[in-house]
């Protein structure tokens, strides 16, 4: 019997010690609210996807759209706001041939603190994904690769009352497509 509990003790501290070495996820909820997984540039969309793409994947409806983009509003969790501009490579931004050459966010929070911790997460998470930063704190800058689009810029802009975020997301090279 005491061999047994003695087998089970060590499964159990083995158990202990794998778990530390396993990957959390330290994003916030807001962090996910705003890029909605990981898996794309940026809200499961990257730039020279097709425009008609965008109304597939964000399920709500567009606050504006015309020839040359679409715009959505969406509310996020403790009144914050996430404003999206998808823009068209072309003026006819519902010519299925179109793709999406730019993806604007403004994140409107509002509160200094917050807006700091959500800027670091996302500073962070762009260092990790796209390598050297160019740039200083309020104003970085990456350069990337999809795989859609040969080059993509990256923007990560801090506004000057530190209240709100602005991401943007560029094909550099959309004629290389």
């Amino acid at each position: 019997m005491s061999k047994h509990l003695l087998y089970i003790g060590f499964c159990l501290l083995l158990l202990a010690i794998s778990s530390c070495d396993s990957p959390v996820s330290s994003k916030s909820e807001l962090f996910y609210e705003i890029f909605i997984d990981e898996s794309s540039v940026f809200r499961k969309l990257e730039p020279a996807d097709p425009m008609d793409k965008v109304l597939d994947t964000e399920k709500s409806i567009p606050a504006h759209s015309d020839d040359i983009g679409i715009v959505y509003e969406i509310k996020l969790p403790s009144g914050y706001l996430l404003y999206l501009d998808y823009w068209s490579d072309n003026i006819n931004s519902l010519d299925p041939e179109n793709k999406i050459a730019s993806i604007v966010a403004n994140i409107l929070i509002n509160e200094e603190v917050e807006t700091a911790k959500l800027y670091d997460e996302i500073l962070n998470y762009f260092s990790e994904e796209y390598g050297v930063v160019n740039g200083s704190y309020g104003d970085y800058s990456w350069e990337g690769i999809t795989q859609k689009s040969t080059a993509m810029g990256i923007y990560l802009k801090l506004d000057e009352n530190k209240k709100a975020i602005t991401l943007n997301f560029v094909d550099t090279e959309p004629n290389n497509r």
